[in-house]
């Protein structure tokens, strides 16, 4: 609520900062952001190619530049930034995809864990 009282009052002819330069900052903080945890979350995996999806970014070639600067900055031109067109449909199937995998994983644990006499105490479902 602070911030956003301060925003408010940036409209007087008097205030240090114009609403449009402090939006922008507010973009640069976000996009820097973002840029930040999918790096070093890439470097964590070692993949070369991060995908972004969502609507933060549909139509936002400002965000998408600082985020495609920032990445290309920190890995030194060895790590992509790719901003999927149709984040909507993509988004579902990565949905879909993770759904899939974590149901071969869970049906993998119990035949493991039926190899290995069964069921244990300490085995919770969740």
């Amino acid at each position: 609520a602070m911030i956003k009282d301060d925003i408010r009052n940036l409209d007087g002819a008097d205030a240090p900062f114009r609403r449009a330069d402090v939006a922008a900052g507010v973009l640069n903080l976000i996009s820097m952001t973002v840029a930040h945890v999918a790096y070093l979350t890439a470097v964590n995996q070692h993949v070369s190619h991060i995908m972004f999806a969502g609507s933060f970014l549909r139509n936002n070639a400002t965000a998408m530049g600082q985020i495609s600067y920032a990445i290309n900055y920190w890995s030194q031109g060895l790590v992509r930034a790719l901003f999927l067109r149709h984040e909507g449909y993509f988004g579902s199937l990565g949905a879909l995809l993770l759904q899939g995998s974590e149901t071969a994983s869970s049906n993998n644990n119990s035949s493991n864990s039926d190899k290995q006499g069964g069921h244990h105490d300490d085995d919770h479902d969740v």
